[in-house]
C-alpha cells in the first residue's frame, strides 16, 4: 500500500494525500488442457499426457472408475503423470485435467473414457446412446453406388466375406473403390484393411513397389493379432512364380511388409488350377485353403477339389481332406465353402459331397458333409450326426468352429434335426464334447425358422454368439423386410436379435446380407444393403448402396456390466470375466499378469567408482518384462540396502558406496509397481 501527494517546485503547496494498491496482473489460464492419450511414458508402464496451456504452473487431474464410482484427484507440476495402482488392464475410467496458477484455475479439459489392454496399451470404448446400452450409429467402412437393384446373390458374388481381427481393432475386406488409398489405377478388386484406432486403410493386395495386382483378388482372412493377412488372386505381377491365371494364395505381412506365395507343393512348385477360402492360424505359421490343383501333393488323382495345409515354417504343404479310412476322396471337397480350424491347429474342418458310410437315404439330391481332419491323432471324423451320434442323412455344411475346436456350427435342411414340418436349410449348433445339438435358428419365444437360413454363419471365440442369415422375418420383431436379414443368438441366454435393427434405424428396405463378428464378439461387421434410399452421385437416379459397417455387438452391454454372467464382477479387470483379479503372492501384481520369473545373472562391476555410468552394476536376464531389486551390502558395516531399476540390465552405483570397503550384491526380477 502506498500514499503519494505532489506539489510544484519550488514552494509550491502540496497536494491532496491518495492512497493506492498497485494490483498486479492475474495470470489464471484461459484455455482448457486437450488431452493426449493415456500412453507408455516410462518402459512399459501406462501414464497420462497432455498438452500445456498457457499460464498454468500446476494442474489438477481427475480420475474416475467407473466400475465403482470412485472418484480421485491429483495436482501435478509437469503435463503427464504416471498412472496410480489402481488404474490396470481392463477396466473403464473417466479422466480430466485443469490447468492452473497461483491466481487461479482454468476451464477443464473434455472428459475422456479409456479402457487399458492387457499390453499396456488402450484402447476408447464404445459411446453409447441414451438408453446406455447400445451403441451409436454405425462406422462406414466403405459405400458403393450400384445404380441398380442388386439382387442378395449378386452382393454376395461381388462383395464376398469380410474378416475381423480377435479384438476387432483391424477390418480386412476387399473392394474395388478407388478412393480409399492414393494411386489406386488398378480398375480391380484389392483387399484392404482397415485400422479402426489409427482411421486409416492400407492396400496389401500389391507388390513389394507398391503396385496393386493387374487381376482381382479376394478371399481375405486375418490372423488374431491383425499381422497378417491371407488372400486369393489371380494378379501375375504379385509374384514372379504366378504366371498361369489361377486363383493363387498369397500372404502379406503388414510388420515386415512382404508378400508370400502360398499355394505351393513342397517343392516349391505353383498350384496348377484355382484356390480359394484361405484362413489363417493366429502366429500366421499356418494357412488352410481349398484348391482344384492336382499337383499341391503328390498322388492326387480324385480330379476334385481338395484342403490343404500350408506351414510357413518348414515350406510344406500336406493335403487334410483326406478319408475316414486314410485315402483321398473321391467327391473332393466344395471349393466355395471355407475350411476352419482351432487356435492350436490340432483340428481342421472341411465340407466335401463324399457320403459317410452309415449314412442312409436323403430327401437332398447331393447333401454335403462336414468332416474334421484330427492332426493330433491322425484321423478324419464326420462332424453331421445328431445328438445320439446318428448321421444326419440330409447332410451340413457352411461349417464355423470355435477356438478350442468345442462347438462347431452349421446349415442343414434335415426335418428331424429341427423337429418341424418343413425341409428349409435351418442353423444349428453342436457340443463336439457332449454331442448336443441345438437348434440356432428361431426367435427368442421359439418360432423356428420356417425361411431359408445360414446362407452365412459367424461364431463367437467360444461359440456363444451365433450370427446368421434368415429369410424369416418372424425371427425378432419389427424386422419389416422380407428379404434375407442377419440375426444373432446368444446360445447361453436363448436370445436372438436382428442385427442393425436398433443401431442403423432400419427399415423395409434397409438388408443386412452378410456379417462377421470378432473373437471376443464385443465387435461386429455388417454388409448392408440401403434399397433406393438415396440418389447416385453421378446419375441422380435412385440407387442400392452396399455398404460394409462396423458396429458394437448389440447383446454385450458395451456400457454397464462387462461381465453378465459373471456376479463377481461388472468389468473385465485385468484378467477378463470368469477369472478374479487376485494377487495371491503379494507382490504388487495381478497373477494372470505375471509371466514366469527367471533368476538373473549378477556380473561383477570392473571398478567401484560413484555415479560413473561406464562402471555400473551389470546383470543378464532372459524372461518376462520385470522390474529388478538389487541388494548392497557393506561387509564392513553390514549395512544393506535396496535399489531397483525399471528395466533393463544396468544401474548406476549410488554415491553411499565407499571407495575403501567391500561389498556383496545380488539380483533379482519381480512383478508389481515400483509405487
Amino acid at each position: 500500500r502506498y500514499t503519494w501527494k505532489v506539489r510544484a517546485l519550488p514552494t509550491g503547496p502540496y497536494s491532496n494525500v491518495e492512497e493506492f494498491v498497485l494490483e498486479r496482473p492475474k495470470y489464471i489460464p484461459a484455455d482448457k488442457p486437450e488431452l493426449i492419450s493415456p500412453i507408455g511414458v516410462v518402459d512399459v508402464v501406462p501414464g497420462f499426457v497432455w498438452k500445456t496451456v498457457t499460464h498454468a504452473t500446476k494442474y489438477k487431474v481427475w480420475i474416475q472408475d467407473r466400475s465403482t464410482g470412485t472418484s480421485y484427484a491429483y495436482e501435478v507440476d509437469d503435463n503427464s503423470m504416471s498412472p496410480p495402482p489402481y488404474v490396470v488392464a481392463g477396466k473403464r475410467f473417466y479422466w480430466k485435467v485443469t490447468g492452473g496458477s497461483e491466481d487461479g484455475w482454468g476451464p477443464e479439459s473434455d472428459t475422456v473414457e479409456f479402457v487399458f489392454n492387457k499390453d499396456n496399451s488402450y484402447r476408447i470404448p464404445p459411446q453409447c446412446s441414451s438408453d446406455d446400452r447400445y451403441p451409436q450409429a454405425p462406422e462406414v467402412v466403405v459405400s458403393r453406388w450400384t445404380g441398380e437393384e442388386s439382387s442378395t446373390e449378386s452382393i454376395d458374388s461381388n462383395y464376398k466375406a469380410g474378416a475381423l481381427n480377435d479384438d476387432g481393432r483391424y477390418f480386412v475386406f476387399s473392394s474395388a473403390e478407388k478412393a480409399l488409398v492414393e494411386n489406386d489405377s488398378n480398375d480391380e478388386k484389392d483387399i484392404f484393411v482397415l485400422d479402426r484406432e489409427q482411421r486409416s486403410i492400407q492396400r496389401v493386395s500389391q507388390t513389394l513397389e507398391g503396385i496393386g495386382g493387374d487381376q482381382a483378388s479376394e478371399d481375405p482372412a486375418m490372423s488374431g493379432n491383425g499381422r497378417f493377412v491371407v488372400f486369393t488372386s489371380k494378379a501375375s505381377n504379385l509374384s514372379e512364380l504366378a504366371f498361369n491365371g489361377k486363383n493363387q494364395v498369397y500372404l502379406w505381412d503388414r510388420e515386415t511388409k512382404e508378400l508370400d506365395l502360398i499355394s505351393l507343393h513342397s517343392d516349391g512348385a505353383l498350384a496348377n488350377d484355382d484356390c480359394a477360402k484361405p484362413q489363417i492360424s493366429n502366429d500366421g505359421r499356418w494357412v488352410v485353403y481349398n484348391s482344384k490343383a492336382s499337383n499341391l501333393v503328390d498322388n492326387d488323382t480324385n480330379g476334385n477339389a481338395d484342403t490343404f495345409l500350408f506351414d510357413r515354417e518348414s515350406r510344406t504343404t500336406t493335403r487334410v481332406s483326406i478319408g475316414v479310412d486314410g485315402s483321398e476322396m473321391s467327391s473332393g471337397v466344395l471349393l466355395h465353402l471355407a475350411p476352419a480350424m482351432t487356435d492350436d491347429v490340432s483340428m481342421i474342418v472341411f465340407t466335401s459331397q463324399e457320403k459317410p458310410e452309415l449314412a442312409g437315404p436323403s430327401t437332398v439330391e447331393t447333401p454335403r458333409f462336414i468332416y474334421a481332419r484330427r492332426l493330433d491323432l491322425d484321423a478324419t471324423l464326420n462332424l453331421c450326426t445328431n445328438s445320439a451320434g446318428q448321421v444326419i442323412n440330409d447332410g451340413c455344411d457352411n461349417a464355423a468352429l470355435s477356438a478350442d475346436g468345442r462347438y462347431l456350427a452349421f446349415r442343414s435342411q434335415s426335418q428331424a434335426l429341427a423337429s418341424a414340418g418343413s425341409s428349409v436349410p435351418r442353423v444349428f449348433r453342436k457340443d463336439l464334447l457332449t454331442k448336443n445339438v441345438q437348434l440356432v435358428s428361431k426367435s427368442t419365444s421359439g418360432i423356428i425358422s420356417d425361411g431359408a437360413s445360414g446362407e452365412h454363419i459367424s461364431m463367437s471365440y467360444d461359440g456363444r454368439y451365433v450370427a446368421f442369415s434368415s429369410g424369416d422375418s418372424r425371427l425378432t420383431y419389427g424386422d419389416l423386410s422380407d428379404q434375407r436379414d442377419m440375426y444373432q443368438r446368444d446360445m447361453q441366454n436363448g436370445i436372438t436379435i436382428l442385427l442393425g435393427h436398433k443401431v442403423q434405424g432400419r427399415s423395409a428396405n434397409n438388408q443386412s446380407i452378410n456379417a462377421v463378428m470378432s473373437n471376443n464378439a464385443q465387435v461386429m461387421a455388417l454388409l448392408n444393403v440401403a434399397r433406393k434410399q438415396t440418389l447416385d452421385p453421378e446419375t441422380q437416379d435412385p440407387a442400392d448402396v452396399v455398404s460394409w459397417l462396423i458396429i458394437g455387438n448389440p447383446q454385450l452391454d458395451q456400457c454397464g456390466d462387462q461381465c453378465p454372467s459373471d456376479p463377481s464382477k461388472t468389468d473385465m479387470g485385468a484378467c477378463g470375466c470368469g477369472i478374479a483379479d487376485e494377487n495371491s503372492n503379494g507382490n504388487g501384481a495381478i497373477d494372470c499378469l505375471e509371466g514366469p520369473l527367471n533368476t538373473p545373472t549378477a556380473l561383477r562391476p570392473e571398478d567401484l567408482i560413484p555415479n560413473n555410468e561406464d562402471h555400473n552394476f551389470v546383470w543378464e536376464y532372459s524372461g518376462s518384462d520385470a522390474y529388478f531389486a538389487i541388494t548392497l551390502t557393506d561387509l564392513d558395516t553390514e549395512r544393506s540396502e535396496r535399489l531397483y531399476a525399471r528395466s533393463g540390465s544396468t544401474l548406476a552405483l549410488p554415491e553411499s558406496v565407499n571407495l575403501q570397503h567391500s561389498y556383496q550384491w545380488k539380483v533379482r526380477a519381480f512383478h508389481g509397481s515400483l509405487q
